[in-house]
């Protein structure tokens, strides 16, 4: 039931008839963004389970986990009207849904998964010492946090490609939705995983700088490696539309972020999933 109601607020923030776009619309991009959104959603909802649980009392472990799931997806719908605004703030991404552009329904399921993971990990921790009021204020603390931290690294990413992204989007490049889309998952991992292994500002800021310059680095040795002939991947997908090419380097960011992200020794975490008391 939980679910479900999280289901039907997510249509009803939409401001879009859910039924009739994939139904009698066929939209593709529409369909994209809500799958992304419930995958994001079971995400987060897997936020609120440590293995400390089991210590407490079922009726107040059950309790908690309500009151965090719905604050954590208060979250991720927040941080998706934030993500529409400020990585796409050269077009309006509801609009163009509506119109079936894959590519922006490929970047906004992108934020969303990059956004559930953020607040998976903000949510996730022992903080049993520690009020509800507290654990709350050190979540928002951490997903504003986090948040920036998304955002400057789209810009820095942006800046180091060649082509326009958005505009690209705006017009419907496929290819272009799928390397974003690869590109915020990426750094979705890499700016959550430090929050789940350590309580230290500091370890964030150095692994979640140091990730991004390797992920970085590491992309553009793959692609060489990958696509070794005259024509780069950023020209396969801007001139060619290659949404392959664009699988491929999505892919590969994914991958490698993946693997960064286990580089990081786990350290004792004391944020985020506390008690209601």
């Amino acid at each position: 039931e939980l679910v479900a109601a999280n289901v039907e607020a997510g249509r009803n923030a939409a401001f879009v008839s859910l039924d009739a776009e994939l139904t009698e619309n066929d939209n593709p991009a529409i369909a994209i963004s809500f799958t992304a959104f419930l995958f994001a959603m079971c995400i987060v909802i897997t936020g609120p389970r440590t293995p400390g649980d089991v210590a407490g009392e079922p009726d107040e472990m059950f309790f908690d986990a309500v009151i965090w799931t719905f604050i954590g997806v208060a979250l991720l719908y927040v941080s998706n009207i934030l993500n529409d605004r400020v990585i796409m703030f050269r077009f309006v991404a509801h609009t163009s849904l509506l119109d079936g552009n894959i590519a922006t329904g490929l970047i906004e399921a992108g934020g969303y998964i990059a956004s559930g993971l953020i607040i998976r990990a903000c949510l996730t921790g022992d903080s049993s010492d520690v009020t509800f009021a507290d654990s709350l204020w050190t979540v928002l603390i951490y997903f504003c946090l986090c948040q920036v931290a998304l955002f400057l690294s789209v810009v820095v990413l942006q800046a180091m490609t060649p082509y326009d992204d958005q505009k690209e989007a705006a017009a419907g490049n496929p290819a272009a939705g799928i390397k974003f889309f690869g590109n915020l998952v990426s750094l979705g991992l890499l700016i959550s995983n430090p929050l789940t292994k350590s309580d230290s500002l500091a370890t964030f800021g150095l692994f979640f700088l140091l990730g991004v310059i390797m992920l970085a680095v590491l992309r553009a040795f793959l692609d060489k490696v990958v696509l070794p002939g005259s024509r780069t991947v950023d020209e396969e997908i801007e001139q060619d539309r290659n949404w392959g090419m664009a699988l491929v380097e999505a892919a590969i960011g994914i991958s490698l972020s993946g693997a960064l992200t286990a580089l990081l020794r786990d350290t004792p975490c004391v944020l985020g999933f506390a008690g209601s008391s």
